[in-house]
């Protein structure tokens, strides 16, 4: 294995795009293709430059913005290569994203998922910040197969999981928030982890936070839970949709719907998690 430290600057926009204003519970939304140029210039002071294509979408809510999406990297372009099997794969979500007036800053963090070529196999993360589509600066490794060099492998994140095992990780966190006990929640979060829940709102990344924000959540009800109706896996991630059934403090049965975007860590704690959903659309239902 070889990792490869990196710096990136570019450009991207979109290429075609579909665009929907006002429909609920998206105040805008738009996706389609992209596509731009990135200036690659690696720790060992060599440099190039390649094409980027990919297929993203962000939208804005009442939450907040958020953007997701995966790329495509001609990275035969950055070798000089004639041959165009060399690429590298990206699937990236935002951790920042803020529109004021025309100006769009984003933050996105990405992961390599493969590719072709030299690059089958790629992992590694990137992390950038664009505004109105320019990259001033980004920077990541990259994680090659092939002989050992002077730069030292890092240990991945988190150990592969099997698809049972994240399936199980999924049923243990769904099952901690039908508890009542925000201590129980809590404790199925690992070390150092991510949690926007919902989307929009301070990220929380210690026990403590995590903890005072169940506590203040449950205080609102008599009784609450979190029921998911699709579970998607992909290695250590999934993705669920679910619905939030409870009682509130005045004895209602109330309702709610969202979705959740997990990362494990290899014992089965939630690493990082991104919820969408939205507290003003908790609603009285009747059940008789």
């Amino acid at each position: 294995m070889t990792e490869i430290s990196f710096k990136i600057a570019g450009a991207y926009q979109f290429t075609e795009a579909f665009t929907v204003h006002c429909a609920e519970p998206f105040i805008h939304a738009d996706a389609g293709r992209i596509a731009g140029a990135w200036r690659w210039t690696f720790g060992d002071g060599t440099s190039g430059s390649c094409h980027i294509n990919g297929a993203t979408a962000n939208r804005i809510t009442p939450n907040g913005a958020s953007l997701f999406g995966t790329m495509k990297i001609d990275m035969f372009e950055v070798t000089g290569d004639a041959s165009r099997t060399d690429m590298l794969y990206l699937s990236y979500e935002s951790s920042s994203f803020w529109v004021e007036g025309t100006t769009v800053d984003i933050v996105v963090e990405g992961t390599f998922v493969g590719g072709s070529g030299k690059y089958a196999g790629a992992q590694g993360c990137l992390r950038v910040r664009s505004v109105n589509g320019y990259i001033g600066e980004g920077e990541g490794t990259l994680i090659l197969d092939g002989p050992v060099d002077a730069l030292a492998p890092s240990k991945p994140d988190t150990e592969p999981m099997s698809e049972a095992a994240t399936r199980a990780a999924v049923d243990a966190y769904f099952s901690a928030t039908q508890s009542g006990d925000p201590a129980v929640w809590t404790a199925r979060f690992a070390e150092s982890p991510f949690v926007e829940d919902p989307v929009g709102q301070p990220p929380l990344t210690t026990a403590a936070a995590i903890q005072s924000q169940g506590e203040q959540f449950m205080s609102n009800f008599e009784s609450v839970g979190l029921y998911p109706s699709f579970v998607q896996v992909s290695g250590n991630r999934a993705t669920a949709k679910w619905t939030g059934r409870g009682v509130n403090k005045a004895g209602e049965s109330v309702e709610f719907e969202g979705i959740n975007v997990f990362t494990f860590a290899a014992d089965g704690r939630v690493k990082r998690l991104l919820g969408y959903w939205n507290p003003a659309t908790i609603k009285v239902i009747d059940i008789t």
